[in-house]
């Protein structure tokens, strides 16, 4: 006897892949917002390096 299996959609498939997807989006955020970020703080440091600390006049950078 041959048996055909079909995988069907269900509600909780649906939840779970946008589960996913916010997810996904999430880490996105995260990443894009640490890189920002760290290229603040070095452009501070590289700022601070060259001119001295006292002469910084920019944003501190905020995570």
């Amino acid at each position: 006897m041959k048996h055909n299996f079909h995988i069907r959609k269900t509600k909780n498939d649906t939840v779970f892949n946008l589960f996913k997807k916010k997810n996904s989006n999430i880490q996105q955020e995260w990443q894009t917002k640490g890189a920002e970020y760290a290229s603040a703080v070095n452009e501070m440091i590289r700022f601070a390096d060259e001119h001295g600390w006292d002469k910084w006049k920019g944003r501190d950078p905020s995570g």
